[in-house]
């Protein structure tokens, strides 16, 4: 996954200290730790496969949340993110009150682009990609 986004290269752990862990914990604190980023673990053996996210934009509507995760390379092509999705999904709809989710990827991405469109979800727009 993250080689459409950063091209594999990993991010810097200062980022990830100063940045990226403060965000996370101020999102469970904004929706009462019901949404946010949340960890995966394999039921056998308890191996972490990633992290999903069922949120909302900050500062947009609590009811329209986006749906998002990165898997660990081991665990692509096993399911795994469309099992997580459509159980966050289901409890999202059911009991959270989300009445609107979205999800988007690159157009060259096709895993995720397959497990949006098992979750029944729709392309509403592409977006072109600047390459300078």
């Amino acid at each position: 996954m993250m080689r459409y986004l950063t091209g594999g290269a990993p991010t810097p752990s200062a980022e990830i200290r100063d940045l990226v862990i403060p965000s996370i914990l101020a999102g469970y604190e904004r929706w009462d730790h019901e949404l946010g980023l949340f960890a995966a673990h394999e039921k056998d053996g308890g191996a972490f496969i990633g992290w999903f996210c069922p949120r909302p934009l900050r500062g947009g509507p609590r009811e329209e949340a986006g749906l998002g995760y990165r898997l660990r390379r081991p665990a692509w092509g096993r399911g795994y993110a469309t099992e997580v999705s459509q159980a966050l999904l289901a409890k999202g709809l059911a009991r959270l009150g989300i009445r609107m989710v979205w999800a988007e990827t690159m157009t060259v991405n096709h895993p995720s682009r397959k497990v949006m469109e098992k979750l029944g979800m729709t392309l509403a727009e592409s977006i072109p990609h600047r390459t300078t």
